[in-house]
């Protein structure tokens, strides 16, 4: 493997750049927003308290020409109120402001100097405090009061076009939006190339055609699918660079952009990067590896770390058991000690108090059923304000979520929801698609199971001879039995009631996704509906749309229903044009039961006036 990755590395290094056309102005404008450094939803500060930390990447300083940290923010309170926000940048403060009671909406503009940069990163700190009177028994919770920042968001960059030469430089500095720029007629290769990179990058999309471009403002990257006689990797301008990736093999480049061993593009040694990513345990998958908030906060009243756990990031075999996590809290001295609590994916898992060992862990099992395609783990820290009788002012403590917490891992059971297919795939899959228009849809109903480091292949046509695969077609696998047929006439869908949940025109119309076994092979046949080449090629929603069930119906990108076939089914799945015994029964069963009891107590009444006739003719004698 290392020999491989070595090779794959020089052959980056020792293509020359091909030559480029200087972009318009000879610069370049981009924003990193929150939303790219993890912040999808912005910041929201309830109160009047809060800390946030901010990373902007900036790995390569001398190409930037300024820097100027944009937030737009809104802010208001119920009662009057005295609030301020200071911000800091690289631990020098920079700007404060003081928020009044009404609401007001505004934009924060900083220029931030190029000595900012430390270890290629522009560190941001925002400090929001505030108080109401001066009496100190007011509980702040009254005071209806709020800071939000917008995700849009962030620091924009000027980057001299000249400076991005390299293969490593392009990738540092361009948008994580890209455009995925496919060849008119790719062939298998390239097309897996495709849909490696949009696995890697959620809000990437495929096209043909790149979008045109006015000014010098760089929103969305653009990478370009080559031709076999290209490099592996290499870099072209067409107004703005552009990333190519080409070679025989142009999905094994598309996956070194996304892989842990993304780092040789920009390393000296091999060697180095080799020891940063060995030893990986099986066992245990940590925060650090998830690039998980781990960071210090000062918390007054309740502080929380988020840490997202997508299913692609689930070794091959495995599946999450458990949580086990690491909690550092400063003694307050307070009578009533703090409290830890974690919920993922708004299930609370268990919480503890803090006694007087300011290190709390915590282990806690997962349930079963709540692991979904992506998870969010939340853990916060509660303390009871010292402020009861008007001694203390509010004061804040640190408190820090320790990197060595970790998920534990266990052995994978039966796939049973698309969710589960994430590391099942992980070990490599095989796309079937009728051809490359079914490129792009294929590619955001895959969001999700798959991501830039999954080993895959395209084929147009016929399946895999062995392996797990994904089956882009009207007809079903071949070998399989999937919940829903359509050799059997039209398909309706209902409730236990009757109640027709999807009629067969929307059956027809949207794509179906159903989760197939064929002997020891896994087989996700996709349906393509009527909207499934005309609806938005747009990837990365928030939401996959496949994930849990084994069943799902999806239209332009939504799921309208999900349900599992493995579970009690709750959905009643008929074919109106096919008579079918059991679903007769099935439809009409409470009459039949009723006719079940009408039958069987007409008979028992009618053996009991053959027992009383009997007995008075004997009487009678």
């Amino acid at each position: 493997m290392v020999i491989a990755v070595a090779l794959a590395a020089l052959s980056v290094a020792l293509v020359p750049p091909a030559p480029r056309a200087a972009p318009t102005g000879g610069v370049l404008r981009r924003t990193i927003t929150l939303a790219d450094i993890g912040f999808a939803d912005g910041t929201q500060m309830p109160g009047m308290w809060g800390t946030r930390d901010y990373f902007f990447p900036v790995p390569n300083p001398s190409s930037i020409r300024s820097l100027q940290l944009i937030l737009p923010y809104s802010s208001a309170a119920a009662v009057s109120s005295r609030r301020t926000l200071l911000i800091s940048v690289a631990g020098e403060p920079v700007y404060t402001r003081a928020l009044g009671m009404a609401f007001q909406a505004g934009r924060i503009q900083i220029p931030i100097p190029s000595a900012a940069v430390e270890n290629g990163f522009v560190h941001v700190h925002l400090d929001y405090n505030g108080a109401i009177t001066d009496n100190r028994c007011i509980d702040q919770r009254i005071s209806g009061a709020f800071l939000s920042l917008d995700a849009t968001g962030g620091l924009a960059e000027s980057i001299a076009a000249s400076s991005l030469r390299t293969v490593s430089a392009l990738l540092a500095a361009m948008p994580r939006q890209a455009d995925i720029v496919i060849p008119r007629s790719p062939n298998e290769a390239q097309a897996a190339a495709a849909l490696t990179v949009a696995a890697g990058d959620p809000a990437a999309r495929i096209v043909r055609t790149p979008a045109s471009v006015v000014g010098s403002d760089w929103r969305r990257a653009e990478i370009r699918i080559g031709e076999p006689r290209d490099p592996a990797l290499s870099i072209r301008s067409n107004g703005f660079p552009e990333l190519v990736i080409g070679g025989a093999d142009p999905a094994a480049a598309a996956r070194l952009l996304d892989a842990r061993w993304s780092a040789i593009l920009g390393a000296k040694k091999v060697a180095s990067v080799e020891q940063q990513v060995s030893g990986r345990p099986a066992d245990a998958l940590y925060f650090s590896e998830l690039s998980g908030d781990t960071s210090i906060l000062r918390v007054v009243d309740r502080g929380e770390w988020n840490v997202a756990l997508p299913a692609t990031a689930i070794p091959t075999g495995r599946r999450a058991s458990g949580l086990s996590l690491d909690v550092a809290v400063a003694e307050d001295g307070a009578a009533i000690p703090p409290v830890v609590s974690v919920t993922m994916n708004g299930l609370l898992l268990g919480s503890t108090e803090v006694a007087h060992d300011t290190r709390v862990h915590l282990d806690e099992e997962l349930p079963s059923g709540i692991f979904v395609a992506r998870n969010t783990v939340t853990v916060a820290v509660t303390r009871q304000v010292a402020q009861g009788n008007c001694l203390f002012s509010p004061q804040g403590y640190d408190a820090q979520l320790l990197p060595s917490s970790h998920f534990t891992l266990d052995r994978a059971g039966a796939v049973t929801d698309f969710d589960l297919l994430a590391p099942q795939f992980a070990g490599g899959v095989s796309v079937v698609v009728p051809g490359a228009p079914q490129l792009a849809e294929t590619s955001a109903l895959l969001q999700g199971l798959i991501d830039g480091e999954t080993p895959l292949s395209v084929r147009y046509g016929g399946a895999p001879p062995n392996g797990d695969y994904v089956w882009v077609s009207d007809t079903e696998p071949p070998g399989s039995n999937p919940p829903i047929r359509f050799d059997r006439g039209t398909v309706r869908l209902t409730n236990r009631r009757g109640v027709t949940l999807l009629d067969a025109d929307a059956v027809t119309s949207q794509t179906l996704a159903q989760l197939l076994a064929t002997g020891n092979r896994l087989v996700l046949w996709i349906r393509p509906g009527t909207d499934f080449d005309t609806s938005p090629k747009v990837t990365g929603d928030l939401t996959p749309a496949l994930d849990r069930g084994d069943v799902a119906f999806v239209e332009r990108g939504r799921t309208t229903l999900a349900f599992s076939t493995v579970r009690d089914r709750l959905i009643d799945i008929q074919y109106p044009e096919r008579f079918n015994l059991v679903t007769f029964f099935v439809r009409y069963r409470l009459w039949l039961i009723a006719l079940g009891w009408l039958i069987v107590t007409i008979a028992f009444l009618q053996l009991l006036r053959g027992i009383y006739r009997a007995r008075r003719k004997s009487d009678s004698t």
